[in-house]
């Protein structure tokens, strides 16, 4: 599996970059290597509000089914 691509700019500068949507736009120059790097941390941070959220609600699921039980 690819996890990182090197690309190397006209004035030989190298990006290291993760192949996905937001990399491609950066290979393509539809955005920049500081945009580029700005909507990665975007992403992880939003993938782990996400998770955070998916964990609290079925612990509190949890909690009212135990409480219901007893």
């Amino acid at each position: 599996m690819i996890t990182k691509v090197i690309l190397e700019d006209k004035y030989g500068r190298l990006f290291s970059i993760e192949p996905n949507d937001i990399g491609l736009r950066f290979a393509k120059g539809d955005i920049t290597y500081n945009d580029y790097l700005r909507l990665q941390k975007k992403g992880n941070r939003q993938l782990i509000l996400i998770f955070l959220g998916v964990t609290g609600l079925f612990s509190g699921m949890s909690w009212v089914f135990i409480n219901l039980l007893i």
